[in-house]
C-alpha cells in the first residue's frame, strides 16, 4: 500500500485499549470514536535505517504510517487529531473504507486529500533527508503551493488567513444582496471592499 519501499513494512496494532488507555478518554470521547473508528495498525517505519539513502533532518529523524479502518465515510476528522495528539509522532495516515483511501497528514493542522482507490495512492519520499522529505509529503497531501520565500509553516498561516476572509466576504456578499436599506447596504459594500484589500495586500 502507497508502494513504499518493502523494508519499511511493519504490522502492529493499536488496540482501543490502550490508546483509551493512553488518552485518558471519557466515555463521550470513547462512543465517538467507536463509532468512526474501526482498526488501526502501524504499516511502516521511514528512518535512516530502513531508507539508508535518507539523511536525518534537523527536527526529523522517523516518521510512521499508520492505516486507519473507518466504519463510514463521514467520520469526525476530530477522531484523527486526537489518535495524532496521543500518540505524538510524524504520522502519514491511511484512512480506508472498503475499496477507498484517503491520505492525511498533520502538520500545525490535519490536510486529508480526497477519497481515492486505494490503488491509486501513492506516497513519494522525495528529498535528501527526513526534514525535506517530510514538507514535501505535507506540500503533497494539503495541495500548497509554496510562495516567494515562505516557509511552510508560513504559508499554512497564509492560507488559513485567506479562507477566513474569502469565508467573511461570502458572509457579507449573502448579507449585502438581502439588505433593502441602502444605508446598511452601502456599509456592508464598503466592509466587503476593506477585507478584499486586505486579501490582495497578504
Amino acid at each position: 500500500m502507497l508502494h513504499l519501499p518493502s523494508n519499511t513494512e511493519v504490522q502492529k496494532t493499536i488496540t482501543k485499549t490502550f490508546f483509551f488507555e493512553k488518552a485518558k478518554a471519557n466515555a463521550a470521547t470513547k462512543q465517538a470514536f467507536n463509532k468512526d473508528i474501526k482498526k488501526i495498525t502501524i504499516t511502516n517505519v521511514i528512518t535512516t535505517s530502513t531508507i539508508p539513502a535518507l539523511l536525518k533532518g534537523k527536527t526529523i529523524e522517523s516518521f510512521y504510517v499508520v492505516n486507519i479502518v473507518v466504519n463510514s465515510k463521514e467520520y469526525d476528522q476530530k477522531n484523527i487529531i486526537l489518535i495524532n495528539k496521543t500518540i505524538n509522532q510524524n504520522i502519514i495516515y491511511a484512512i480506508l473504507h472498503e475499496d477507498m483511501i484517503q491520505i492525511a497528514i498533520y502538520h500545525t493542522k490535519l490536510f486529508v486529500t480526497d477519497w481515492m482507490p486505494i490503488d491509486n495512492a501513492t506516497i513519494v519520499l522525495d528529498g535528501i533527508n527526513m526534514d525535506v522529505v517530510w514538507k514535501n509529503i505535507v506540500i503533497c497531501i494539503g495541495g500548497i503551493n509554496v510562495e516567494k520565500d515562505n516557509t511552510l509553516e508560513q504559508q499554512i498561516n497564509i492560507d488559513e488567513t485567506r479562507i477566513k476572509i474569502n469565508n467573511e466576504i461570502q458572509i457579507l456578499n449573502n448579507k449585502m444582496l438581502k439588505e433593502r436599506q441602502p444605508a446598511k447596504k452601502i456599509a456592508l459594500f464598503e466592509k466587503i471592499q476593506k477585507l478584499k484589500t486586505n486579501l490582495n495586500n497578504i
